[in-house]
């Protein structure tokens, strides 16, 4: 973000405090982005300056005499106006141009949010159709296999990262998703890379390697994870990476801002962590106020991501149901063939026996 979006960011605060004088900056501000306005100030300056020109005497008096400068002290001023004027102009012109940017980005994200509902929508709909078509039969695990979290995560990795490169026009950035899991023989809990989008797709050096929360804690993510704190992190420059080492001393040098959001469960706690890296000097924000507007309309990417987290847990409690239930049919099943054949087997024996 530039230096002229700051300044304009700081007077927007400020008229937030200053009610009325909030109204005041607004007002001035509807005034000097009209293209009328700025026609017709562009053209009184130039009547003025010229008039007063008219008015000074510059052949009297030389530049080394104090005399030279008497009547020309409203030439001063109205040149003092014009540059600011113009500085004012262009602080409004870089705002309404990061304006645009930021619309772009949040409406790109509204058109993949849209696509990502969708797909979600048509899997959703291939599950229940394969459930329903026989209602005697039982589904199997098969069936819950068209709808996958990571699935999801990929493509909100993606989507993220195609709306910060139409943002800031560079694709030296990387949205990545880490998970928790835990292993089943020691218990342990470790957390994963398992999604991610960059420019060139290929797998990070990090991609599927385990760190784990009772031993790792050097690592940045997983303090965040041990934390357990539905928080957003950042940190917004290289000096603050270098000292958290987020991934370990050989794997942020390159690193520039970074931005982890949790997904968070009220059971869980964290279960996922969205990241975003940027790199290469490309920053979408100076100060932590200026990357939280930024990556607000993430936020809802957040929402999908733990809206099918527990829809995923769900199927994954249902397939266990379903395998119980098979398991049982199967055994009920198998039972009535046993009694089928003891019958039939007792009543051979009968009709062979000798009687007394």
């Amino acid at each position: 973000m530039k230096k002229p979006v700051k300044t304009v960011m700081f007077f927007k605060k400020v008229s937030r405090n200053y009610k009325k004088f909030g109204r005041l900056i607004n007002r001035f501000y509807n005034i000097l982005k009209s293209p009328f306005a700025r026609t017709l100030i562009n053209f009184l300056f130039t009547v003025v300056f010229a008039f007063e020109m008219q008015l000074s005497d510059f052949h009297t008096f030389k530049l080394n005499q104090l005399e030279f400068y008497q009547d020309k002290v409203h030439i001063l001023v109205t040149f003092v106006f014009i540059v600011v004027y113009n500085w004012l102009v262009l602080l409004i012109d870089s705002y309404q141009k990061y304006q645009v940017q930021s619309t772009k980005c949040i409406r790109e994200i509204v058109n993949r949010e849209t696509v990502i509902n969708q797909t979600i929508g048509r899997k959703l709909y291939d599950i229940t159709s394969s459930i329903s078509v026989k209602s005697s039969s039982i589904p199997t695990k098969s069936d819950f296999s068209n709808l996958s979290y990571q699935d999801i995560a990929a493509l909100v990795c993606h989507n993220i990262y195609d709306a910060i490169k139409i943002s800031t026009d560079k694709e030296t950035h990387q949205v990545s998703l880490m998970q928790k899991f835990k292993e089943k023989r020691s218990g342990l809990e470790y957390i994963k890379m398992i999604s991610y989008g960059n420019a060139n797709q290929i797998s990070p050096s990090v991609f599927d390697r385990h760190f784990y929360l009772g031993r790792d804690q050097s690592y940045f993510q997983v303090r965040i994870f041990n934390n357990n704190q539905n928080n957003i992190f950042i940190l917004t420059n290289t000096a603050e990476i270098k000292k958290e080492c987020v991934y370990g001393k050989n794997s942020n040098e390159k690193m520039t801002q970074y931005i982890a959001i949790p997904v968070f469960c009220e059971n869980q706690g964290i279960i996922s962590l969205l990241q975003i890296e940027m790199a290469d000097d490309v920053q979408i924000g100076r100060t932590m106020d200026e990357i939280r507007d930024f990556v607000k309309p993430f936020m809802a990417y957040i929402h999908i991501l733990t809206v099918n987290y527990y829809q995923d847990e769900l199927f994954k409690v249902i397939v266990k149901k379903f395998d119980i239930l098979k398991k049982s049919k199967e055994r009920k099943v198998f039972s009535e063939g046993m009694r089928k054949y003891e019958q039939n087997y007792g009543e051979t024996n009968t009709s062979i026996a000798p009687k007394d």
